[in-house]
């Protein structure tokens, strides 16, 4: 059981836009394949089930049962994801620059 308390998970769920039940911009398979490929964990497997079983709720689930450490890891990575995804919407290709 974490100490990841509601505060914390507050800001997490803001940054994520896990209001509406989605976390990021994953889809069902995005989600669980970023997740898996991460930190090698099934977030479809079912004693992350709770609530309506959306990735946000998922998500929460993951955040009920897993130790701070597991946890750290899987924010790590998510926030890591949400910078790349920032930093690209940022860029722009020099029109000018052969290809």
């Amino acid at each position: 059981m974490s100490e990841f308390g509601s505060i914390d998970k507050l800001k997490f769920e803001k940054m994520f836009g896990m209001e509406s039940g989605y976390v990021i911009d994953f889809t069902n398979n995005s989600f669980q394949n970023f997740i898996l490929e991460n930190i090698g964990v099934d977030i479809y497997d079912g004693k992350y089930d709770f609530g309506s079983g959306s990735k946000a709720n998922r998500l929460r689930g993951y955040w009920k049962v897993e130790s701070n450490y597991n946890i750290a890891r899987l924010n790590g990575a998510l926030l890591e994801y949400l910078k790349t995804i920032m930093q690209l919407r940022d860029f722009k290709f020099d029109e000018n620059e052969e290809k």
